[in-house]
């Protein structure tokens, strides 16, 4: 391949961006990726990823993020402008992380990512 002459511009170092990079890596086209921001973003817009996301991580040869799901934290919900509790944390039911739900931090996925584009 030739990254000298990279023939398709990433812009953005995001879940989609690296996906987006090791799917072309994976068919022999040269990429380059650019971000604004050199650290990656503090907080998650998603904490989970749901079983079509986990089958593409599988497709890119990418199955390790399939083994790093963690607990879920747990969640309380309260009424309408109070601080009292619609459920009481002993009814919420727990849940493990398992191949339908596995929770896995945003920054955990970018990582593993970036190694398996830095890798090919």
């Amino acid at each position: 391949m030739d990254f000298t002459h990279p023939h398709v511009l990433i812009v953005g170092a995001g879940p989609v961006g690296l996906v987006a990079a090791l799917t072309l890596l994976q068919n022999g086209i040269p990429i380059r990726i650019i971000d604004k921001d050199p650290k990656p973003h503090i907080g998650q817009r998603a904490t989970s990823h749901w079983l079509r996301t986990l089958e593409l991580f599988n497709s890119l040869n990418i199955p390790e993020i399939n083994n790093l799901g963690v607990l879920a934290s747990p969640v309380r919900s309260y009424k309408s402008g109070t601080m009292e509790s619609l459920i009481q944390p002993s009814n919420l039911p727990t849940m493990e992380p398992n191949p339908a739900v596995p929770f896995v931090r945003k920054t955990v996925v970018c990582s593993v990512l970036k190694s398996s584009c830095c890798s090919r």
